[in-house]
């Protein structure tokens, strides 16, 4: 089976489905790289309204496998010769959310980072969300996850994100492209919170991936209030708005 999507640069692009890959959707099996990549495209393209299609960018499940082969590694510049590739073409920081999925230790789970363009820069501005509520951009990154997380991986994903996120915004915002430069760059950005709210969880031991394809689902039909909620309002139980049918 092959799903054809465009991507960011104007491409035809594909997800090949094998009967194996399609045999993980039998219950009691964990979700295979490939089908957690072709729902999220599927979601990209059938279900993000147009005006939002510009704003938000969402992973393949391969980076963050990709971003763990550098976790040992202090080196910023391999980072960004590295890793930085892999969205070449793609005007990151004109997006306002980043979804990456990710897949540690046989377990799924949905980053979020919000408003990436603010990291280093106060003057992003604001947004209304309606009646009189204002809502600053702020960067954040959000985790979705449907079981608990060892508290070394939650700090190794926190960790090595926000070094990507600030990695990326060095080299294409402020024009620090040697790895000289970079190296001994030491700026400061601005405040980077981390948020994990309460969300729907698994009874098993197999239905992660299904969860993070929800909530990444759910996420996509009211993203700014969703993510407003966590981030502004702080109200941290995510269960009132997602999957709150099912």
């Amino acid at each position: 089976m092959e799903y054809l999507y465009e991507s960011y640069n104007g491409r035809v692009l594909s997800v090949d489905l094998s009967r194996g890959d399609i045999s993980r959707l039998n219950p009691g099996n964990h979700l295979n790289d490939k089908i957690v990549n072709f729902y999220l495209r599927y979601l990209e393209r059938e279900l993000v309204a147009e005006p939002l299609k510009s704003k938000v960018f969402i992973y393949s499940s391969y980076f963050y496998q990709k971003l763990l082969q550098h976790k040992e590694n202090a080196d910023k510049s391999e980072i960004c010769n590295s890793i930085c590739r892999w969205t070449k073409g793609v005007k990151l920081f004109q997006k306002e959310f980043l979804l990456i999925p990710i897949c540690s230790k046989d377990h799924w789970w949905l980053a979020v980072v919000c408003y990436p363009a603010a990291i280093f820069d106060n003057t992003i501005g604001f947004w209304n969300m309606g009646s009189s509520f204002v809502a600053e951009k702020k960067t954040s990154l959000i985790f979705l996850t449907s079981s608990e997380i060892a508290r070394k991986d939650l700090h190794q994903a926190e960790c090595l994100l926000k070094s990507y996120i600030r990695v990326e915004y060095i080299t294409r915002k402020m024009s620090l492209y040697s790895c000289s430069a970079l190296a001994e760059y030491d700026g400061y950005d601005n405040e980077f919170i981390t948020w994990i709210p309460q969300v729907p969880r698994q009874n098993n031991e197999h239905d992660c991936g299904v969860f993070v394809l929800q909530y990444a689902e759910d996420l996509l039909k009211d993203i700014y209030t969703i993510t407003t909620q966590i981030t502004v309002s702080r109200v941290l139980n995510a269960v009132a708005w997602i999957c709150t049918e099912r």
